[in-house]
């Protein structure tokens, strides 16, 4: 043979089917410090081969390739093998190579046997395998290369493409854990995987907590006032946390003004209470304020400063009407704060306050220190522009007052600050380690499986402080939530309740202490009102990415993260995100895994504050409302989120005489101040002036502001719809191919004869909903309103409370609607009727102005 180099090696490959048929390799090695992998040959030789003399094998025939078929005879192939460096024989599990081998004893050729790499042969590739470096799938054995692509390919075949951080995961297990078992790591793609049995298998990353981080402080070392300091140790509050040492390391105890953005659960809260209560203790003048956006916490903390600071006189005001609903749920009514040492507000209920103008704000007194909790509320599309009006005025109104800003962890926090004036202190540290899972499905019925396997796992645990283990899983729906809780209730040993914003008050603070108290393993709420649910559990759940329709942001991701494992409480906390391989989300092309993985490896995003010109005029004509005549430049400046010009603004707020100029400041007029009164922008109070004229009907404007669409399908008629017609209809009732339904509803009417009741609820749809008969019937917003005025009738003319509404409706339209979102609806109703009064009065709409006070009546108190 020609064209062969000085020093080559020879590599004898196992027959395919017999031994007399054999394939042979020439490769050069490569040069001294190269890694021997992946060497590609030179030259490919098919040796053909006969038993002769006592059955001994030899060479008849060879061949190879090289400028077409060459040949040469067995006396050469013998001269090659003696001239070769080396000769390597690849062992196999059948040792099928035993007879040549005995040939080269025949011919006195020494050889080695080896290992290669399967299928880096099958690519024409030649990988040498030590004992360290076989990776093993049934009898087959690979290189690493080679190991990585199996599962990648497999992973790829079930839809899954997995980042870096994950492959490095699976890189790892199979180096360390399972003796590079390729097999082993496939497992978590086969059907009936449990992640609760193989967390090694689903974990991804563990957040560490690093011990001079989490070092706590005695409480005796601060100057505290004596009184302070034993009602803390009667709460058992011995020590400080990190975050809070390094708040009054910063100032806390000498009036710094200060943004603390730290995760859930490393103490926040007790940081205003320091500052607060030092100040009563001290008898320094001027009340506290706390700050919060949600009712239920507001609520929460008024409950809380009622029970743990007795010595001195708490009040509430969150806004809500006087709304009659007996014993269904908890209706707070607002406490007069002339006389307070400590005010618990909703942003907007204390906002209401100071839009009423100089004498109000006079009435509420002296303000020392002003607790705003999730201040991260910022970055909120709607209520962050009120948020920022208000503490504008905030600054303008109390310049002396201690302003502390509690924040959930936020990327931007030096920025942040500085637009606030605020000293960023910021904590980034958890103090329990947590623990990362990503587990994937191959369909709904796995996740729900494992969702199961997880909980009844967890639960079953005891923490070293002495706390059964319990899961909050987050799903993107509320009717997600009750199916979910159901099949988990109906499992042996798992007790579960759904959470969502449709329960009432009293359901949902029910739910939480039994969930705090142990009797409930599992609460399934969305992500919607996991905000504002702060009882800690030892593992989260992530059933969907999703929150509603959109996908999960990261700060989101990172704060419900947040609540798994508790300092005290639990030595370690725990995340599943569990994921369906291949589920596309509507709206975008990442499919369900690839999201969970984005997921796990973001991080916490800045908060973004630009806040729509409509919103920032309307905090401008609030801030004059407030009084804020001379100094509306300097509110300006403390106004984040603006980018329009303010004398602009001004002209605009004069040009439709919602305020005037005398002399050097600008004056509210009584127009200005009913819209400003009322929440309204602009622009609605504007119009709402215009319908009044026309004697539009006050009812249809207050609903038309905000339409109430919490109305659902029941399961029945989504079964039914789904068995017969294979129609998978909407949760929501007011949706296009709800329309679409009742608009062909004789195409339907024959099948569904056997289903008398709800045949006639359908009728029953198309007579009182969408029978408007306009020109746009039935793709109006009629049906919408018509089912909303049907709601207030039953409260006003039947004088049903909200469980009692939401019960007719089930019964006589097949329709769900929760009780809680019916208190709701009719509570902003109020504020809305409210707001058109105070127009329908300053226009002299007087006859209007009545109509809609019985209204309000009616709606309060019916009957």
């Amino acid at each position: 043979m020609k064209d062969i180099p000085a020093k080559f090696n020879v590599l004898v490959l196992p027959p395919k089917k017999f031994i007399t048929d054999l394939r042979i390799l020439l490769f050069e090695l490569p040069k001294r410090g190269q890694k021997v992998s992946q060497i590609v040959p030179f030259r490919y030789l098919r040796v053909k081969l006969e038993f002769r003399d006592s059955n001994r094998l030899r060479p008849i025939k060879i061949e190879y390739k090289h400028f077409g078929t060459q040949y040469f005879q067995p006396k050469e192939f013998i001269k090659l093998l003696r001239q070769a460096r080396n000769i390597y024989v690849t062992r196999d599990e059948k040792n099928s190579l035993d007879d040549f081998t005995e040939m080269l004893h025949d011919y006195q050729i020494s050889y080695d046997e080896i290992e290669i790499c399967k299928l880096c042969i099958m690519d024409n590739r030649i990988t040498f395998l030590k004992k360290k470096d076989r990776y093993y799938r049934d009898n087959d054995t690979f290189c690493f290369q080679c190991a990585m692509k199996e599962i990648s390919d497999e992973s790829e075949f079930r839809g899954f493409v997995p980042n870096k951080k994950f492959t490095g995961r699976i890189e790892l297990l199979l180096k360390k854990k399972y003796g590079h078992n390729v097999g082993k790591i496939l497992k978590i793609f086969e059907p009936g995987f449990d992640a609760s049995k193989n967390p090694e298998f689903t974990f991804y990353d563990k957040l560490e907590v690093s011990v001079e981080k989490r070092r706590e402080y005695p409480i005796s070392n601060y100057e505290l006032p004596q009184q302070f300091l034993t009602l803390l140790k009667r709460e058992k509050v011995t020590k400080l946390l990190p975050i809070q040492h390094l708040a009054i390391q910063n100032g806390l105890l000498k009036n710094e003004k200060m943004l603390i953005s730290a995760p859930t659960g490393t103490g926040k809260t007790l940081i205003g209470e320091l500052a607060a209560i030092t100040k009563l203790y001290r008898n320094d003048e001027g009340k506290v304020l706390y700050l919060g956006n949600l009712v239920a916490l507001v609520n929460q903390k008024y409950q809380n400063f009622k029970s743990r600071y007795r010595d001195f006189y708490v009040t509430i005001r969150v806004g809500m009407s006087k709304i009659d609903v007996g014993e269904e749920d908890l209706v707070i009514v607002d406490e007069d704060i002339q006389d307070s040492d400590i005010i618990c507000a909703s942003y907007e209920a204390f906002d209401f306050l100071l839009r009423k103008g100089p004498e109000e704000i006079k009435n509420i007194g002296k303000i020392s220190t002003i607790i705003i909790d999730e201040i991260q509320i910022l970055d909120d599309e709607d209520r962050g522009a009120v948020l920022a009006g208000l503490i504008a005025k905030i600054f303008i109104l109390y310049p002396e007052a201690q302003v502390i800003g509690l924040s959930a962890t936020i990327g931007n926090a030096q920025e942040i600050g500085k637009l606030l004036r605020l000293k960023p202190v910021e904590y980034d540290e958890r103090l329990v380690p947590l623990e990362r899972h990503l587990v994937l499905c191959k369909s709904e019925y796995e996740k729900i499986f494992n969702i199961i396997q997880l909980v009844r796992s967890e639960s079953r645990k005891i923490s070293k402080f002495g706390f059964p283990g319990s899961s909050l899983i987050f799903t993107n729906a509320r009717w997600r939530c009750e199916y979910l809780a159901n099949v988990l209730q109906n499992e042996k040993g798992i007790n579960a309740m759904a959470y969502h914003s449709g329960l009432t008050y009293l359901d949902r603070k029910f739910i939480s202490k039994e969930f705090e108290s142990g009797n409930l393993q599992a609460i399934v709420t969305t992500y919607a009102l996991g905000a504002g649910f702060d009882t800690p559990c030892s593992q989260v759940i992530f059933e969907s990415c999703l929150m509603g329709i959109e996908i999960l942001s990261p700060n989101m991701f990172l704060n419900m993260s947040g609540r798994a494992g508790r300092f005290r409480m639990q030595e370690l906390g725990k995340i599943y995100v569990l994921v369906e391989i291949g589920k596309n989300y509507h709206g975008t092309d990442k499919t369900e895994d690839q999201i969970g993985l984005d997921l796990l490896g973001s991080t916490i995003e800045n908060l973004r504050l630009e806040y729509d010109p409509e919103l920032v005029e309307s905090q401008v004509l609030a801030a004059i409302a407030a009084g804020i005549d001379t100094k509306i430049e300097e509110f300006y400046e403390n106004l984040i989120g603006t980018r329009e010009d303010l004398p602009l603004l001004l002209k605009g707020l004069r040009k439709h005489k919602l305020i005037k100029r005398k002399e050097n400041k600008y004056i509210v007029t009584t127009l200005g101040r009913a819209i400003a009164l009322s929440f309204f922008t602009v622009q609605q109070g504007l119009m709402i002036v215009r319908e009044l004229h026309k004697n539009k009907d006050p009812l249809n404007i207050a609903i038309r502001l905000e339409f109430f669409e919490n109305i659902y399908m029941t399961d029945e008629i989504k079964k039914i719809f789904l068995d017969e017609f294979k129609i998978n209809l909407p949760n929501k009732f007011i949706a296009g191919r709800i329309v679409g339904i009742t608009a062909r509803l004789g195409k339907y009417k024959r099948r569904l004869r056997k289903y008398a009741g709800v045949a006639q609820s359908i009728v029953k749809w198309q007579k009182v909903f969408f029978s408007c008969g306009c020109g746009n019937a039935p793709y109006c917003d009629c049906p919408i309103l018509s089912m909303d005025r049907k709601l207030v009738q039953l409260r006003m003319e039947k004088g049903l409370t909200p469980r009692k509404i939401s019960q007719h409706m089930d019964r006589t339209f097949n329709l769900k609607v929760y009780s809680g979102d019916l208190l709701r609806f009719f509570d902003n109703l109020i504020h809305r009727l409210q707001g058109i009064e105070r127009l329908a009065k300053v226009i002299g709409e007087n006859e209007i102005e009545g109509k809609i006070f019985d209204l309000i009546r009616k709606i309060e108190k019916p009957r």
